[in-house]
């Protein structure tokens, strides 16, 4: 099958006119998109063929465009997180000795490009297809580099494009940065099929919803915390089909707020990461019946639970990893051959010896009147007791007595927060997940009053 990039140099032969992609200001056909890539190889001055291009860009067409034109220059693109800061990126440049790194718009030999390529890079050798990096979120939020075959991800688009009824006439929305492997991974999707891309980087619900209806989109694409913040919008959309998303669990209220705004879409909630790709599906979940549920594997995957433990065996996983592997994430399976999703490793923590389940927690809290949003995280007093904080948004239908009832009569002792920080929004980075960090720098400035 065709690269990436040999794809959109194909299209722009057959569909040469045709929109390709379009992000905030920039707009591209696809033939234009294919002279742009081939413009941007010829400022690379250096021979790139199988090494790592780390790419910094807080511009999202520029993200892709170079991501595109690394890759058919034989070299191995790897783009980075806009919210990293220089020291962070140094970090990572020197952690897996990445020798070259593409920032203002031109390519920089790092002192890595002629040494000894690191122990992750090695799983590149002899392998001859054209290949590419991604970066995950990692323990702790330290950035993991993967590395994967181009064919890893292509040859799994036909599959993935069936379930999502991706076709060439389909045009997707999203919101954010391309160096989150969701978004990349959708967007390489969707151009593969020839189909049109209209992206954002603008946090704004009310252009988000004014741009799906302009341009016609008729799927969104969108984590939850996303999505939570597109439905503050309350004009509906007609033209959406289908509204993907994955990387959290949805609240009953999100899920009436989503089919009420957007009344013609199917919702489909996946279950994935960077080094899985897609590992289970789940059509308009029923989340009142099985919040947890993240339904069957897709095609040629596949799913086992060991100690409680999900373990993966798939064709399309990423370079170097054991089969079957584990993200560590927990879940358990049905006598359906259903999947459901316990929570992810780190959010599965021990208060006063006991087991502590944030996702679960937090579903309960989002289906309180007046909940917005919430996250849950463990902290530790100065005498090293372990304990739960909750950062809550509101809105004006809050009740901290109802709040409170519900907290008593659903948690075990050890289950309810000790710390209540109110805030006006759960904090986000440009991938759109939670910023713990800040959450803790929240925490930590926090007085006796939002307690």
């Amino acid at each position: 099958m065709n690269t990436f990039s040999e794809q959109i140099f194909l299209y722009a032969k057959t569909k040469s006119n045709k929109k390709g992609i379009s992000i905030d200001e920039n707009s591209y056909t696809y033939e234009e998109l294919a002279n742009e890539i081939k413009k941007t190889e010829k400022i690379f001055n250096c021979d790139i063929e199988d090494k790592t291009v780390a790419i910094y860009t807080t511009s999202v067409i520029e993200q892709l465009v170079v991501f595109l034109a690394v890759e058919n220059a034989k070299g191995i693109p790897l783009l980075l997180h806009d919210y990293l800061n220089k020291n962070e990126i140094n970090n990572l440049l020197n952690t897996y000795k990445i020798p070259y790194l593409f920032s203002n718009g031109k390519i920089i030999k790092t002192h890595f490009a002629k040494q000894e390529i690191s122990e992750i890079q090695k799983i590149c050798e002899n392998i001859s297809e054209r290949k590419f990096a991604v970066l995950s979120s990692g323990s702790e939020g330290n950035p993991k580099l993967i590395y994967r075959t181009c064919s890893s991800w292509t040859d799994f688009f036909d599959i993935q494009n069936r379930i999502f009824k991706i076709n060439s006439d389909s045009s997707l929305y999203f919101h954010g940065s391309s160096a989150f492997s969701g978004n990349l991974n959708m967007i390489l999707a969707f151009l593969y099929k020839g189909a049109f891309v209209k992206g954002t980087s603008k946090m704004s619900p009310s252009v988000w919803k004014k741009e799906i209806s302009e341009f016609s989109c008729d799927h969104i694409y969108m984590i939850p915390s996303k999505l939570a913040i597109l439905t503050k919008n309350k004009i509906v959309c007609t033209c959406v089909k289908s509204i993907l998303s994955g990387s959290e669990l949805i609240s009953e209220k999100e899920m009436q707020c989503l089919k009420t705004q957007f009344p013609n879409a199917e919702i489909i909630l996946y279950y994935g990461s960077a080094e899985l790709s897609y590992v289970s599906y789940l059509r308009n979940p029923e989340v009142k019946k099985s919040f947890n549920c993240i339904g069957k594997p897709f095609p040629e995957v596949n799913v086992s639970v060991c100690n409680g433990e999900i373990f993966v065996e798939s064709p399309f996983t990423a370079l170097g990893l054991t089969k079957p592997y584990s993200c560590g994430d927990r879940g358990f399976m049905n006598d359906k051959g259903e999947l459901f999703f316990c929570g992810r490793k780190q959010d599965v923590f021990s208060v006063k010896g006991n087991a502590v389940h944030a996702q679960r927690i937090k579903q309960i809290f989002k289906n309180i009147k007046g909940v917005e949003n919430v996250c849950i995280i463990p902290f530790q007093t100065e005498n090293g007791k372990n304990k739960i904080a909750a950062f809550i948004v509101k809105s004006d239908t809050f009740n901290n007595t109802l709040m409170k009832k519900v907290v008593n009569a659903e948690f075990h002792s050890w289950e309810r927060p000790s710390r209540y920080i109110f805030v006006s929004e759960i904090p986000l980075n440009s991938t759109g997940k939670i910023n713990k960090k800040a959450l803790y720098k929240l925490l930590e400035n926090s007085n006796d009053g939002n307690k």
